[in-house]
């Protein structure tokens, strides 16, 4: 037995071939009644069984076709349709001389038993079929157009709730990625929380919302946003408490569940409240906690309506949503000022810190200035070789302590932001030459060979801080001697590029034979009172301040400071700073200054 399937949805096409087919019979398939129709006059089937909404001939007009042929009006044919059902749709089949009328879906038991009748009265010759219409032609034209316009009305209103449904989609997600994007910017949770507010409202008529938020005593409620509720009724549900009968909002966060009052005059919660509510003409109260991400209660959102209603499966959704966005607006909010109040508190500590240290260096060095300047009265005067010996060891000690105090002054003004840069003309050469004559006694005393390397056609003068750029010399030629027992140490200076702001970068070059630093330790090297190897502390002294202001003097200024050492085979500390150029630009000769001589 060959039965004809017109269909136009594939999946429901498949699952009819495959369900039939299992039954042993043959299956022909067509997409719709142009092609069903077709298929039927080439080679008729046995039964013919057809949706109804169907491109260029729906199955209304295909039935009518067939039983209008002589050659093929006695083929039972049987509807199978979920596309607008109606009882009037139903008539108009066996009106165009349908066996059946079946509505999808069906279990397969049940289709096959429907079909199995008319098979059989088929199969017997003894179906009847009658040899007219059940209606006239014209009642047939009238019945086929009510019913296409009844679908066509059908269709139109899906399309426009479809339609409606993708609009509040979109307005849905633009709301969404507009408040997400004000939470991102870390913009002031009030106003993050008023646009979410106000994006709710806009997705449907009459609605009012609000936030509360749960006090830190877990008792109260208080203001959060609320931007179209009556102003007074705001103010008079700030601060209050939280119950088992507290309106929707104090019982929702007591619950710890949504709470829906549709009808709050007879709402047993509003009870305590009524007379609060009642005269700004809100009946409807929706309430949804705000829950952290480890569940606790972090406030309330509410949505008041001025009619008695319900909430629809949409609006639940949205609820959700907007409840989700909340949580992440006022945890990412309170984290922040977490942290906030931690920066502070941090920062306050760090300005009392530094003040002290500063006010301790600077009482210090009043009285160190009396103690040098006695020691150097006391050195000119007669002494015995054994006294002088013993003045000559307190005034050193006195020196480096005093080098001491001026760096803990130095980086505090640096961490309090005291830190200034001048921007003055000067010899470049010389403020380099100042630097190796503090060291040239020292190096000679060592047995070092001092040497200064200027290249180049460097300019006679430059403009830039010749203060900062002696003193980040000094730490680093000081520390180049101090950490060398044998060998040389070399100042070496180039020229370099011009910066993107129209200044000559310098290159400075401090390289020495000392004792390098051990790959272990060299993370150390730019931190503040640390020293690469501990045990140098004793041995050479110092705070481990020197290469931490260095550093940051260096970067204050526009360069930057690195350095390449090997343990055991020395150290190379390069730093390059911009500094503007003035006057004509002489050539150096490569120039060595061995141990510290002009």
């Amino acid at each position: 037995m060959k039965i004809l399937i017109v269909e136009d949805d594939a999946d429901s096409r498949t699952y009819l071939e495959r369900a039939l087919e299992s039954q042993g019979y043959s299956v022909e398939s067509a997409v719709n009644g142009v092609q069903g129709l077709k298929l039927a006059e080439q080679a008729p089937p046995d039964l013919i069984i057809s949706d109804i909404m169907m491109p260029e001939m729906d199955g209304f007009e295909l039935c009518r076709r067939v039983k209008t042929d002589e050659r093929l009006r006695n083929i039972p044919f049987i509807f199978y349709s979920a596309t607008y059902v109606e009882p009037k749709d139903e008539k108009l089949a066996m009106s165009l001389g349908a066996s059946r009328f079946l509505i999808k879906p069906m279990e397969p038991d049940d289709f096959f038993r429907a079909i199995q009748p008319v098979i059989d009265e088929h199969c017997a010759r003894s179906l009847k079929v009658p040899l007219q219409p059940l209606a006239e032609p014209e009642d047939l034209d009238r019945m086929q157009l009510e019913a296409l316009a009844r679908k066509l009305d059908k269709k139109v209103r899906e399309l426009e709730e479809e339609r409606e449904a993708l609009r509040v989609s979109e307005h849905l997600l633009m709301g969404q990625k507009h408040v997400l994007e004000m939470i991102a910017s870390n913009a002031p949770l009030d106003q993050t929380l008023a646009a979410l507010v106000r994006f709710l409202e806009s997705g449907s008529k009459g609605l009012m919302a609000s936030v509360l938020f749960l006090d830190e005593d877990g008792v109260h409620v208080r203001h959060g946003a609320a931007p179209s509720l009556p102003e007074a009724y705001v103010k008079a549900i700030d601060g209050a408490a939280i119950g088992p009968r507290a309106g929707s909002c104090g019982t929702a966060m007591f619950r710890r569940e949504p709470v829906i009052v549709t009808d709050i005059l007879h709402d047993p919660l509003w009870e305590g409240y009524r007379d609060l509510i009642t005269p700004y003409g809100l009946r409807a109260c929706w309430s949804t906690p705000v829950l952290s991400t480890d569940e606790r209660v972090l406030g309330v959102f509410a949505l008041y309506y001025r009619e008695v209603r319900s909430p629809s499966p949409a609006e639940k959704l949205l609820v959700d949503i907007a409840t989700h966005i909340a949580s992440i607006a006022i945890e990412r909010y309170r984290a922040d000022e977490k942290i906030r109040k931690a920066a502070s508190a941090a920062e306050a500590a760090n300005r009392a810190k530094s003040q002290f240290l500063a006010n301790m260096s600077h009482e210090l060095r009043t009285p160190m200035a009396g103690v040098l300047g006695m020691l150097e009265i006391t050195l000119d005067g007669p002494l015995e070789e054994k006294q002088r010996r013993f003045i000559a060891t307190a005034q050193r000690s006195a020196e480096s302590l005093v080098r001491i105090l001026n760096d803990i002054l130095e980086m505090t003004k640096i961490e309090a932001g005291m830190f200034s840069l001048e921007d003055e003309p000067f010899v470049q050469r010389e403020c380099v030459e100042d630097v190796i004559d503090i060291f040239g006694a020292e190096a000679r005393h060592k047995g070092l060979n001092l040497v200064l390397t200027m290249t180049d056609y460097l300019p006679e003068k430059v403009v830039g801080d010749s203060l900062r750029l002696r003193q980040v010399l000094t730490n680093l030629v000081g520390n180049a001697v101090k950490f060398t027992e044998r060998g040389k140490v070399e100042v070496k200076v180039t020229k370099g590029d011009i910066t993107p702001s129209g200044k000559r970068e310098f290159i400075f070059t401090v390289t020495d034979t000392g004792i390098g630093i051990p790959e272990d330790k060299k993370h150390l090297v730019f931190r503040a009172f640390s020293q690469a190897d501990e045990s140098h502390t004793r041995e050479y002294g110092g705070t481990g301040l020197g290469l931490a202001i260095s550093r940051e003097i260096v970067e204050r200024m526009g360069g930057t400071l690195t350095f390449d050492c090997q343990e055991g085979a020395g150290c190379t500390f390069t730093f390059t700073v911009p500094f503007g150029e003035t006057g004509s630009a002489p050539h150096f000769e490569t120039a060595e200054r061995p141990e510290g001589e002009k």
